[in-house]
C-alpha cells in the first residue's frame, strides 16, 4: 500500500480563479481548503471544504473506482490525500461580518 507523507500546499491565489484550480490527474481524492483574508479588517474567513476527485480506478473513494473491486484493501489506495490549503488575499476588502456593519451597507 502507498505510504502518504504529510504536507502542505499553500498557495495564493486570486478568488475568482479557484474554480479553475483542478489537481493533478495522479492525485487521489483530497479535501480543499480556502482562507479568505480580508485587508481592511484583518480578519479570515474560512469556505466550508470541497472534496476533490480523482479520476483514478485505484483509488477506493474515486467515481471511477469499480464497485466489486478484487482484492481493494491490497491494490487500492485506502486513504485520501492530505488537505490543500489555499489562502485568498483580498486587500481592499472587509469581511462580510464588517462590511454589513459599515454605513449605508445593504446586505
Amino acid at each position: 500500500m502507498p505510504v502518504l507523507e504529510a504536507q502542505t500546499t499553500q498557495l495564493i491565489i486570486p478568488l475568482r480563479d479557484l474554480k479553475s484550480v483542478r489537481p493533478h490527474s495522479a492525485a487521489m481524492c483530497k479535501e480543499r481548503r480556502v482562507n479568505v483574508h480580508y485587508g481592511l479588517c484583518g480578519h479570515v474567513v474560512l469556505l466550508p471544504e470541497e472534496l476533490i476527485q480523482c479520476e483514478d480506478k485505484k483509488c477506493k473513494f474515486s467515481p471511477m473506482h469499480p464497485a466489486n473491486c478484487p482484492d481493494c484493501r491490497r491494490t487500492c489506495w485506502q486513504y485520501r490525500q492530505f488537505p490543500e490549503t489555499f489562502d485568498v488575499h483580498k486587500r481592499e476588502e472587509y469581511c462580510p461580518t464588517c462590511a454589513g456593519q459599515l454605513p449605508g451597507h445593504r446586505r
